[in-house]
This record gives C-alpha cells, structure tokens and sequence, in this order.
C-alpha cells in the first residue's frame, strides 16, 4: 500500500529502490523500516524491530510499516476483497505517520 505522499513526492525510480530494500528487510520481526535523506550506514535499532537505510538523495523521510493481520480472513475482511495473504506493508511520508 502506498500513501499518496509516497506516490506524489518520492520520484518514481527511488520509489522502486525503496521497495526492493524494504523488502529486502522487512519480516515478522522486522516490521519497520526507516529512510533517512542523510548519509550512515544501515543498521538494526529497537532491538532488530527496525531497519534503517540512508538514502541522502531522497527529498523526505520514508518509513516502512509492516502490519500483521493474522489470516487472510481477517485481512479480505479489512480489505474488502479477497485474499490470501495476511501482511500489508504501507510506504509511506514520515509527515504521514
């Protein structure tokens, strides 16, 4: 899922290395992930809950969140259609949060 922060302010070929490195890294255990628009290495932080990448070419903060729905039932539910998975990752504007 993408917020339209996401999809209006984030060019769309950083859009595509964001996702490709997000999931990348994205888990059960590993349900958030941070893009600074600054320079460092990546790292875990809140013990392995979150990654964090550093794209200094990105003109905002992205974040990665990871939400569990724990069946697909409940997830078509929410969703209001069918489907067999039970993960939703939303990218998204920091601002957006």
């Amino acid at each position: 899922m993408f917020t339209i922060g996401f999809r209006s302010e984030i060019p769309p070929d950083l859009q595509a290395k964001i996702i490709t490195l997000a999931m990348s890294k994205l888990s059960p255990e590993t349900d958030f992930i941070v893009f600074r628009n600054e320079t460092g290495e990546p790292h875990y932080e809140d013990e392995g809950r979150t990654y964090v990448f550093y794209l200094p070419e990105l003109p905002k903060k992205v974040y990665v969140k990871l939400d569990d729905f724990g069946s697909p039932e409940e997830l078509s539910k929410w969703a209001g259609y069918p489907t067999k998975a039970r993960y939703v990752a939303t990218y998204m504007l920091a601002e957006e949060y």
